[in-house]
């Protein structure tokens, strides 16, 4: 039986600029997404179990949706799958920070190194539309806007990379380390270096140089991941 399509619920005014979601989604893929929110928002604490019943109360969702949520929760890495329809938010820790954004900085290098030569006059355009943006933001102290408008940059460099596997790795490993945004995220210091290193991987894309935007982007994740400080009771949350 084919799934139900739902409509999705607007963004708010706030948010509405860093999500392009569909007009109608499944309801699977809604309540993933309220799941994934309610985790990277911290509503749903690292360790904390998840039951279908526990989710469906809080959530007003119906169960079959969320089952399949969980399942595409788990393949994303935001919970770990237990016995009677649960599971379980993955517990934060610094040694699965540093692996995590080992990763991303292997991934998000080669994505971007790949789309160095497919990026247009348009994709620039919108790019240093962007960042010019981003040093208002960072001007205003406007951190959140910030983040939300660095998460544009990011996507629109990634979404030229021609290896669709690669894309999807991307996708994967970010909504992973979306999880330590609030540890850093009203960090000024590292709003400023994270700027000047976004203007000099857009150069570096100009110029038309795969090597250099490969090493600069690997050593921006690098500045990102020296920031993640994991407050104790988020790595030791639910025993």
């Amino acid at each position: 039986m084919a799934r139900q399509a739902v409509r999705s619920t607007p963004a708010p005014a706030e948010h509405a600029a860093t999500e392009d979601l569909p007009a109608y989604r499944t309801k699977a893929e809604v309540a993933t997404d309220v799941v994934r929110r309610a985790i990277l928002s911290g509503d749903l604490t690292p360790g904390e179990l998840l039951t279908v019943v526990s989710l469906a109360e809080r959530f007003d969702l119906t169960h079959m949706p969320l089952r399949e949520a969980l399942s595409h929760l788990a393949a994303e890495g935001l919970v770990e799958i237990e016995p009677h329809q649960s599971a379980r938010v993955v517990r934060l820790s610094h040694e699965r920070m540093k692996e995590e954004y080992f990763v991303r900085a292997i991934v998000e290098a080669a994505a971007a190194a790949q789309a160095t030569k497919k990026l247009d006059d348009a994709a620039f355009d919108a790019l240093e539309d962007l960042l010019h943006r981003m040093d208002r933001a960072r001007d205003a102290r406007r951190t959140a806007d910030f983040w939300a408008l660095t998460k544009r940059f990011h996507e629109r460099i990634y979404a030229a990379a021609p290896s669709r596997l690669l894309r999807e790795e991307v996708d994967r490993v970010r909504v992973r380390t979306l999880r330590y945004l609030p540890a850093f995220e009203r960090d000024h210091d590292l709003v400023a270096a994270a700027q000047r290193e976004h203007w000099e991987i857009f150069h570096a894309l100009r110029g038309g140089d795969p090597a250099k935007v490969e090493r600069l982007v690997r050593a921006h994740v690098a500045t990102v991941a020296s920031a993640v400080h994991i407050p104790p009771d988020m790595s030791a949350a639910h025993p």
